[in-house]
């Protein structure tokens, strides 16, 4: 996420290391934009997705995502998948417990 420039549009694989860096190049990037041009950024940021996040996005909604507020529609979204796939890998290794270890 290091690279930047007036045409960069930030991208993400669904890692969660990486959320909070992805997150601060989205606000930046809207902060940098005009307002007039603010309903193009959602899907521009959903179109650089890659990984399991790019899977998750299969079920956005694509009228929020070109609304003004796309690209926090977008974090939201991938957020709450993101925390949806950390109870899933969760209750994966719980369920493992007894089988592994009794």
């Amino acid at each position: 996420m290091a690279e930047g420039g007036s045409s960069y549009t930030p991208s993400w694989d669904g890692v969660e290391v990486s959320v909070k860096d992805f997150q601060r190049a989205c606000d930046l990037l809207v902060i940098g934009t005009k307002a007039d041009d603010h309903g193009l950024l959602g899907g521009r940021v959903a179109s650089r997705l890659g990984g399991a996040a790019w899977d998750w996005g299969e079920a956005l909604d694509k009228e929020k995502l070109a609304q003004k507020d796309g690209v926090q529609c977008l974090l939201d979204y991938m957020e709450s998948c993101l925390k949806g796939a950390k109870v899933a890998d969760m209750g994966q290794h719980a369920g493992a417990y007894p089988i592994n270890h009794h």
